[in-house]
């Protein structure tokens, strides 16, 4: 599955510094699988980490609308509204 190996290689990236890079795997594994959550949680949290709480906490909403359940979900909607008040920026 193609999503899931953009979604893993976005997770790679992100850890490996490159978050602009895993951005684009994260949106073409949602490009792929756009009813999967992870797509929309890897591409948030490339976001974060690229202090665009605005558009992490946008995406976010969706990924919680697919998968309500998600502690991962919740625990980056959490670190989001940390940094930035209802995920918006200043």
């Amino acid at each position: 599955d193609n999503a899931v190996l953009y979604s893993n290689r976005s997770v790679a990236f992100l850890k490996a510094g490159k978050e602009v890079r895993g951005l684009k795997d994260a949106e073409s594994a949602i490009g792929l699988k756009p009813d999967w959550p992870k797509g929309y949680f890897r591409k948030a949290a490339c976001l974060e980490k690229l202090k665009r709480y605005e558009e992490a906490f946008d995406v976010l909403k969706v990924a919680d609308e697919l998968d309500p359940t998600s502690k991962d979900v919740t625990a980056l909607m959490k670190a989001v509204l940390v940094n930035h008040p209802n995920g918006r920026e200043e």
